[in-house]
Order: C-alpha cells, then sequence, then structure tokens
C-alpha cells in the first residue's frame, strides 16, 4: 500500500497529521518496519531516543499535564507525600543525597526549582524522585522514552489487541534526535542513574519540557515544542504501524525475547513464563 493509501485506514485522524506529514512513514509489514528501524538507528541511534505508543492518535503528554487543570502546588504535595509516606514505611528510594538535603529546613517540603533535573544539577535527587513515582504509576511531568528501539517497539503494541489477537488501534514509534532537540526546542532528555536503575532492560530516558512556569499552557502537548523543529531534517520522526505489521511485530519481538517479562523483570512471572513454555497448566499443581 502507499503512503496515503495507509493513512486513510487510520481509525482516528492524529492531531498534528498535516505539520508532521513529512517526518512521518507507516509500514503495514513488520519485516519491513525491523529492517527500517534497525537500518535507522544503526545509522542515527546515538544520537536518538523513543517512544512507543499504543494507539497513533495519541499526542505526546505527559500523564500529569492530561489532568484538566495544573496545579504546581498540588503536584509538588503529591511528590512529597509520595517522598515521606514511602519513608514512613521503610522503603528504599533511590537518591543520590542524603535524604535531609532535599528538604526545605523551614517550610519541612522538598526542594523544587522550576528549570528541573538538566539545567540545574541541585536538582538530580529531586529528579530521582519523579522518576521513581513516575515508575511507580504516579502521574508527573515525565514522558517515558528508552534508547532502544527495540523497547519502545514493545510498548507500541502491548495491551494493544483484543481478542483473537487483533490490534486495537494502529501504533506510532517516535524517533528523537537529542542533539536538536536541545537546540531547537524547550524539550530535555534526563537520563536515571544505571546504577540505580529500576528496569535496566528499558534503557529508560524521560522526555520532559523545561520550558518554566511562565508557560500559559500547561497541557499542551509536546508537539507544540517540536513545530520549532519541523523544518530540520532528521530532527525526529513519526513511525506509524499498521494493524497487519502490529500482528507481525508481536511474534517478532516474541522470538527476540523482548516480552514483558523482560521488560518487568520479576522471579514470579519468569516462573510463570518457564511453567507456560514447559507445557505445565494451573490444574497440575492442584490436588
Amino acid at each position: 500500500m502507499t503512503q496515503p493509501e495507509l493513512e486513510a485506514t487510520y481509525d482516528k485522524k492524529y492531531e498534528y497529521e498535516n505539520e508532521f506529514q513529512e517526518h512521518t512513514v507507516c509500514f503495514d509489514d513488520a519485516e519491513a518496519y525491523i529492517k527500517w528501524i534497525e537500518t535507522f538507528h544503526a545509522k542515527c541511534g546515538d544520537h536518538h531516543i523513543y517512544r512507543g505508543q499504543r494507539c497513533h492518535s495519541w499526542t505526546l503528554l505527559p500523564a500529569y499535564l492530561r489532568l484538566q487543570t495544573y496545579d504546581l502546588n498540588k503536584y509538588r504535595q503529591m511528590l512529597m507525600d509520595y517522598f515521606q509516606i514511602g519513608l514512613f514505611n521503610g522503603l528504599d528510594l533511590p537518591l543520590d543525597k542524603p535524604y535531609e538535603s532535599l528538604i526545605d529546613p523551614v517550610r519541612q517540603r522538598l526542594v523544587f526549582t522550576d528549570r528541573g533535573p538538566v539545567d540545574n544539577p541541585h536538582m538530580q535527587a529531586p529528579s530521582a524522585l519523579v522518576a521513581h513515582a513516575q515508575h511507580n504509576g504516579l502521574p508527573t511531568e515525565l514522558l517515558d522514552a528508552t534508547r532502544d528501539p527495540m523497547v519502545a517497539s514493545f510498548f507500541a503494541v502491548w495491551k494493544n489487541t483484543g481478542e483473537n489477537r487483533e490490534p486495537l488501534n494502529e501504533s506510532v514509534i517516535w524517533a528523537f534526535n537529542e542533539n536538536e532537540l536541545y537546540a531547537r526546542t524547550n524539550l530535555r532528555v534526563w537520563t536515571y542513574p544505571v546504577s540505580a536503575s529500576f528496569t535496566p532492560n528499558q534503557k529508560s530516558v524521560f522526555l520532559w519540557d523545561s520550558g518554566g512556569s511562565g508557560r500559559s499552557d500547561y497541557s499542551k502537548p509536546f508537539e507544540e515544542e517540536l513545530l520549532h523543529a519541523k523544518d530540520i531534517e532528521g530532527a525526529f520522526r513519526r513511525i506509524v504501524l499498521c494493524k497487519k505489521a502490529i500482528i507481525g511485530l508481536q511474534d517478532i519481538l516474541e522470538k527476540r525475547g523482548v516480552t514483558y517479562t523482560s521488560m518487568f523483570p520479576d522471579w514470579r512471572d519468569i516462573a510463570c513464563s518457564i511453567k507456560k513454555k514447559c507445557g505445565f497448566s494451573e490444574a497440575d499443581h492442584k490436588s
């Protein structure tokens, strides 16, 4: 199928379809996609990060910014509660500085600045806290990404099938040139310290907007920043996978070991996957 024919099959139009058309490539064949993305990564991977989304029409917007109202004070209090309740219950928070250095001695609250983790090195520890909260399901201002296109591919197809493995939506993988993001936009990339990474197989990084609190509308998608770089060759690519390609890609990733178990390693899940592979069922364990 030609690009226009593929685009005509989409269930829902992407809000920035026209603006980013020259940066979009579509695939209805999984093998063709794998060949393209591996060639792309071999050529440009050192400076690129990737994000997979299971619906091509979704915009790039962190979870906390999807809320109808953005309340900075409420956001700070939410993170402070996470921090304090975790410590109170004896949980280990992987921060790089002593906890005391994160607390304002007068207000007894976490120290925050509007500039965020990259522009202010003193924010590294609170940023680690935000990343930790993000990983455990708290909505934050960070957007998950990865340095591995196969990981992004996994998240593009994960939870995107209904009965009989039929895909629910066309998926999308974004590829961002990190250097161009820094040069042309307010978008920044932050990497969690490898030594404290929750899921090292994901090769996680986080994308965030360093525009500061002076913006009039925090709810705008990151695409608004990408508009400043859309005329730059190689600044970003948007790769859309049609439903036919998604089915094939799931099989390819399974054969390569890019699975839920490898993305979220847990001893119980590993044991269950081995039992399934060996043909055991729950009935085999019942008396």
